[in-house]
């Protein structure tokens, strides 16, 4: 993307209702005080973006996608899980000259902010019972069977809830 089609295309993500206010709707960081999911949104193309710079060369240091990406998932762990697939997609779509070093680079990153984040990842798993979140409980988040996703997205659930449904 070009840097005014990026803009547009993070200025648009504003423009998001969710049904239960949870997510990345604005309306669930100012109506639901869900606030790290804030500092998830705002982090999270800083990471994308510092770590694409570094598979590419560009004179980016290792420590700025690293920092960054620890940063994030402290933030909002599920951010940081949709930066690990953001930048997965790097590599799986990198010319097939490209994918092997950008594997390589990919790896590193990984491996040191798992490093850097075991200390809080390893108690957050092995107590994920007591997580507000992990497993899902509701059919909402565990995803709807195929006629209702359609009813769902179709009648505006999705995107637009309480409006027409003009984004889904």
């Amino acid at each position: 993307l070009t840097r005014l089609q990026a803009l547009l295309f993070g200025l648009f993500t504003l423009a998001i209702r969710d049904l239960h206010d949870v997510g990345f709707a604005f309306s669930a960081a100012t109506y639901g005080g869900l606030y790290t999911q804030v500092w998830g949104m705002f982090f999270f193309p800083l990471t994308v973006g510092s770590f694409k710079q570094y598979l590419d060369g560009e004179k980016h240091p290792l420590v700025a996608p690293v920092s960054l990406f620890v940063v994030l998932s402290m933030s909002h762990l599920f951010c940081g899980m949709y930066a690990g697939i953001a930048t997965l997609a790097f590599v799986a779509t990198a010319d097939a000259s490209n994918r092997k070093e950008y594997l390589r680079k990919a790896l590193i990153v990984y491996g040191i902010a798992l490093g850097l984040l075991a200390f809080w990842l390893g108690p957050l798993i092995a107590t994920r019972e007591f997580v507000g979140g992990l497993p899902w409980k509701d059919q909402y988040y565990n995803g709807w069977p195929m006629p209702e996703l359609f009813h769902h997205l179709l009648g505006g659930d999705v995107f637009d809830d309480g409006r027409v449904p003009w984004l889904t």
